[in-house]
């Protein structure tokens, strides 16, 4: 199970029963679900490492590769913008939402009623979600710094927009948490903030200078390219699982940030020689 099912409720003290955390920004009491107060309760899912089976069989602690990086602009080259993973993302995702005009007989058995003639399923609308991660994050000059953030994100419904999302929610106050919760469910294990595979597009020149210029000019009617070649190569940054050097970070407060453990490899080189 994800963490967020593992966290489906807490009981908060002695003498307040069980309550669900929030892990949707759509909370069908609205403004008053005690889960809204800081922190939120999604950084709970901070504490829990999603593994992930494709593209490989089990991954490696840390590992990011097979994840949708929610940051999809490259700072600071803003007008770049790498959106294709998360529309693929959003499209495999459904939201489940019960209609208010539904309260009498949504649990009816009788097929002409209830549920049978009423949309309950519903497709995201992939550009207007991601026009409000825009308006809610990127526009401020904010970027998605933990996977846990897409839990404060609206997901827009076909038939709605970014500006609307919220009284689409305030007319499907039927639909349970669980309901609510599950395409977060979905998304959040397959999402990430810090990719950890780069290909990196490369082209090296040998470069030859006649011997009468000078050293640190380059002449383009004299001086003359030798040979070239051009390619690309994968590599990863990781964490070495059985590095001992790792401190504890649940005891030592000054200990140098993890990032400073990162090593390298190479996944793949191709060379392009047409």
């Amino acid at each position: 199970p994800s963490p967020i099912t593992l966290l489906g409720s807490l009981p908060t003290s002695e003498t307040q029963g069980w309550q669900s955390l929030l892990f949707s920004p759509n909370p069908a009491t609205g403004s008053g679900h005690p889960g809204l107060s800081n922190p939120a309760d999604y950084l709970f899912l901070d504490l829990f490492w999603m593994p992930v089976a494709e593209p490989y069989p089990i991954s490696e602690e840390f590992s990011t590769a097979g994840k949708i990086n929610l940051n999809y602009k490259i700072m600071p080259f803003s007008y770049i913008n790498r959106k294709t993973g998360l529309h693929a993302l959003l499209k495999s995702t459904w939201l489940t939402a019960l209609d208010n005009s539904l309260a009498r007989n949504y649990k009816s058995h009788d097929k002409v009623k209830g549920m049978a003639s009423s949309q309950t399923r519903y497709t995201i609308d992939a550009t207007e979600t991601i026009n409000r991660f825009d308006s809610d994050v990127f526009n401020s000059g904010n970027i998605f710094r933990s996977a846990s953030q897409i839990c404060s994100m609206w997901l827009v419904p076909q038939g709605s927009n970014a500006g609307n999302v919220e009284s689409f929610w305030s007319g499907k106050l039927l639909t349970s948490d669980t309901a609510r919760e599950q395409p977060y469910d979905h998304l959040y294990s397959r999402v990430t903030t810090k990719s950890n595979t780069f290909t990196v597009h490369w082209r090296v020149q040998a470069l030859r200078k006649v011997p009468s210029g000078p050293a640190a000019t380059w002449d383009e009617s004299k001086d003359r390219m030798a040979s070239e070649l051009r390619g690309a190569t994968m590599i990863e940054r990781y964490i070495d699982p059985n590095a001992t050097n790792i401190p504890d970070y649940a005891t030592d407060t000054t200990a140098e940030p993890l990032g400073k453990f990162y090593k390298w490899r190479v996944l793949s080189e191709t060379f392009f020689q047409p």
